[in-house]
């Protein structure tokens, strides 16, 4: 059985490499002329179109909680900051 120290080290191993993949996709994408706004509505729907399906196959057999409006305007909030931070990342990496 594998320890939990040797998964965890798997899984950041992991993550850097995809984001190393991300960052040379991103760096090619604008050299061949594509704007960054275009890149990050791509890259969010992308996560969207993953996402989406698996809640739903996940909450297939029962209700899903409700979400209070306080959580709603939290969730709201935090992808406005992430959709920005990832427009100033890509213009810093083209």
């Amino acid at each position: 059985m594998v320890s939990e120290g040797v998964s965890v080290t798997v899984a950041m191993v992991t993550t850097q490499f995809l984001d190393v993949g991300l960052n040379t996709l991103v760096k090619s994408a604008t050299n061949s002329g594509m704007s960054n706004y275009v890149f990050v509505v791509y890259s969010n729907l992308l996560a969207l179109c993953f996402l989406l399906p698996s809640t739903i196959l996940y909450h297939r057999k029962r209700a899903p909680p409700p979400i209070p409006s306080s959580i709603l305007c939290r969730m709201f909030l935090i992808s406005c900051l992430s959709t920005a931070v990832q427009t100033l990342v890509y213009t810093g990496i083209g």
